[in-house]
């Protein structure tokens, strides 16, 4: 199952969670019955207590299903964005240059920071990835009743989930130049593009969690 326990965690109920990420506990409930997402304690007749882990994962995938993506593909994308493990050091146990300002009631949040993993979808199925400035990277696209993740990436070996869970297919023909120079030339000259910040995501969750005013500057 994703999400175990963390060394020093704290514990949050089913309310703090859903206030912290903005995902409805009956979304979060079919999540648990996929496998995608389990609480670091209770269940099945037990209450449920959730760590930052798991929290900082369903930040992530309440940003992608409100962008628009069914909730198997919002957690299926919010697990496999490359670097991933940048969203864990959004953490006030995890020493960062960045810490301070992430998590100082008197600092006002940044929309983008230098580190951010971002996903873009162009067109409403074409899956880009970028952290920050740098420019974006194909990875993939929805399949056409966008039921399933065609990814130029093979996750065949990822684990840090229930594989069950993720609803993805290999096909390597879309990491060669054909394929990746059309998604390209349609990133230059879309109809429509989706900007989702998972890292800001996380971060506006994390403070929420932590009772910290979340405001812009």
């Amino acid at each position: 199952m994703c999400h175990t326990r963390q060394m020093g965690d704290s514990y949050y109920t089913d309310a703090e969670m859903e206030s912290a990420t903005g995902l409805p506990i009956f979304h979060v409930r079919r999540l648990i019955t996929w496998g995608a997402v389990s609480p670091a304690k209770g269940g099945k007749g037990v209450v449920r207590q959730w760590d930052r882990h798991a929290i900082r994962h369903i930040a992530c995938v309440n940003a992608l299903y409100v962008a628009g993506l069914s909730l198997p593909m919002a957690h299926t994308l919010g697990m496999l964005t490359p670097a991933r493990v940048a969203i864990d050091l959004i953490d006030p146990r995890v020493q960062t240059k960045a810490k301070k300002r992430w998590f100082d009631p008197q600092t006002a949040l940044r929309a983008l920071e230098k580190s951010d993993l971002v996903v873009l979808i162009a067109d409403g199925y074409l899956i880009f990835w970028t952290m920050a400035k740098r420019d974006p990277i194909f990875v993939g696209k929805l399949s056409a009743d966008r039921s399933a993740f065609l990814s130029a990436l093979d996750y065949s070996k990822f684990a840090e989930c229930n594989p069950a869970s993720l609803s993805w297919e290999y096909q390597p023909e879309l990491a060669a130049d054909p394929a990746q120079q059309e998604a390209a030339d349609i990133l230059q000259h879309p109809v429509s593009v989706n900007t989702v910040n998972l890292s800001l995501a996380a971060r506006v969750a994390m403070r929420r969690l932590l009772g910290i005013p979340v405001f812009f500057s």
